[in-house]
């Protein structure tokens, strides 16, 4: 009797793994159409660097809209990390992660604006206050 438990249960885990990949292949290329098919300031695109740390840059990308999340690792390698897509509608950034197995599509945003020279964001808080967050910036090393 165990080992026709085991069997099942094998078999009920290889069957959800099975159907979870293909949702989030599908998830993922919906989402792909959904975000190609929105707005995105064309004022964001390239590398940023982040305020707050001197090792963490982010890049707009103008041909598939991902959000490419880099950091500097101790040993001086660029890491990169593509998995998210981003769009903008009325000075608001959507960030849009995608989906794993494990997990469904997740979205974030924040309301920005940009200096008059278009070299440093800044995120709005719910009450209207300004920091920065971003400045334009290459990630080289």
């Amino acid at each position: 009797m165990n080992r026709w438990y085991n069997l099942f249960l094998l078999a009920v885990v290889s069957g959800a793994a099975f159907f979870f990949s293909g949702c989030t292949k599908c998830l993922n290329e919906n989402l792909r159409e959904t975000v190609m098919s929105k707005p995105h300031d064309e004022r964001l695109f390239g590398w940023w660097a982040s305020v707050n740390d001197e090792d963490h840059f982010i890049c707009f990308d103008d041909e598939e809209f991902k959000y490419i999340d880099a950091y500097y690792g101790i040993d001086g390698t660029l890491i990169r990390n593509d998995s998210e897509y981003w769009y903008t509608e009325d000075n608001i950034l959507h960030l849009c992660h995608k989906a794993t197995p494990l997990t469904r599509v997740i979205y974030s945003w924040v309301e920005y604006t940009l200096s008059e020279d278009l070299q440093t964001l800044y995120e709005i808080d719910d009450k209207g206050n300004q920091r920065p967050s971003m400045i334009r910036a290459v990630p080289v090393r």
